[in-house]
């Protein structure tokens, strides 16, 4: 069976090659492109008011539904298990 190699590069090689095309095209198309208002991104971008709007909401909730309160558990877990691999 035939085999159907375009060009045979080191892996490092290529990699880095990939990473330059990809940055290249990325920076072009952001430069290229028009920004978006900033009305569009206000939902999407973190602010004071928003995180005291959640606060406000996750206060009625019961702990085992609050994410912030389920963090701190899992980032113990998470600690204890990294450590158990050192």
């Amino acid at each position: 069976m035939p085999e159907f190699e375009l060009y045979q590069l080191q892996f490092l090689y290529g990699a880095g090659v990939m990473l330059l095309l990809s940055l290249t095209l990325f920076v072009g198309i952001t430069l290229f492109s028009e920004p978006p208002e900033r009305e569009a991104l206000k939902e999407y971008v973190w602010s004071r008011a928003a995180w005291h709007e959640e606060s406000r909401e996750l206060a009625d909730k019961p702990l085992w539904k609050n994410y912030r309160v389920l963090a701190g558990p899992l980032a113990v877990v998470t600690v204890v298990w990294v450590a158990l691999f050192i």
